[in-house]
């Protein structure tokens, strides 16, 4: 493994939220790599996906009103350097109701996010992809996939008898396209029937 370097870049906002225009406010910055802590990962950032989500991170300021980095929860991200008792990345199971705690938790909004080189992740928020996917694609995982996954199999499961219907061409709904037909949906909808979407 190549030594972790001291130092890496990352885009911030400034330090004067009263300053903050959107995107238009971001500084790219040299800063200091933290060694992570017990239960903690340092990880290579090589992607990073871009929601509605994103662009809303410029209105909040983390609680010690330092820099935020934005870029939300859709990133792919590499083990560098897992910190104590950390022996492995499995998935974890979280469990239970949102709650209002959690918010301002959210990676890219009251957390900084991924728009960066490197950046430390408790271990237990971290999950291997599959091979076969690139950076760029496993980036867009997390927020709209997941999103549509929610949707479609959570408290109402779809089935193959199901009616499915996505709006547009976002990414939650080529997911939710994807997933309803791996679900078993057999639609004969025009799009569907021509493969766009549920062939991505």
């Amino acid at each position: 493994m190549s030594a972790i370097p001291t130092t890496a870049q990352a885009w911030r906002f400034p330090f004067d939220q009263s300053t903050w225009n959107g995107h238009k406010s971001l500084e790219l910055r040299e800063v200091k790599i933290a060694p992570p802590k017990q239960g903690e990962v340092l990880v290579r950032l090589y992607a990073a996906a871009l929601s509605y989500r994103t662009f809303l991170s410029a209105r909040v300021c983390t609680p010690d009103r330092t820099p935020l980095v934005p870029m939300d929860k859709d990133s792919f991200r590499r083990a560098t350097k897992k910190g104590g008792r950390v022996h492995s990345l499995y998935e974890t199971w979280f469990e239970g109701p949102v709650r209002d705690k959690y918010i301002p938790l959210t990676v890219g909004s009251g957390t900084s996010g991924c728009l960066a080189q490197y950046r430390v992740f408790d271990a237990k928020t971290l999950l291997p992809i599959p091979p076969h996917l690139s950076y760029e694609e496993a980036s867009t995982i997390a927020c709209a996939a997941v999103t549509a996954w929610h949707s479609f199999f959570e408290k109402r499961p779809i089935t193959k008898d199901s009616t499915v219907l996505v709006l547009g061409s976002g990414g939650v709904s080529v997911f939710g396209a994807q997933l309803a037909k791996a679900a078993g949906d057999a639609s004969d909808r025009h799009d569907l029937k021509q493969g766009k979407g549920s062939q991505v």
